[in-house]
């Protein structure tokens, strides 16, 4: 007799980090004008892709060097 193996469903399944995308940048910037007040963020996103800044690593990028990308204070903050 062979013996049976249940699996479990509440095992938690390893998966990988999400792949940053353009797509997301265009996303995370529509969502950052929508809701959060950021006017014209779209405006925002060739500079940002000309950097490789995206959602992933935005919160890490010094506040200076996105004010050189003739992002205005207000809206870096």
């Amino acid at each position: 007799m062979t013996p049976t193996v249940h699996r479990s469903s509440s095992v938690p399944i390893a998966t990988s980090p999400i792949l940053y995308t353009p797509s997301l940048l265009s996303q995370f910037l529509q969502y950052s004008q929508d809701h959060l007040g950021i006017h014209n963020a779209l405006l925002y996103e060739n500079a940002l892709l000309q950097h490789g800044y995206g959602p992933d690593v935005l919160h890490k990028v010094p506040l200076k060097d996105l004010e050189n990308l003739d992002i205005s204070t207000g809206d870096v903050i």
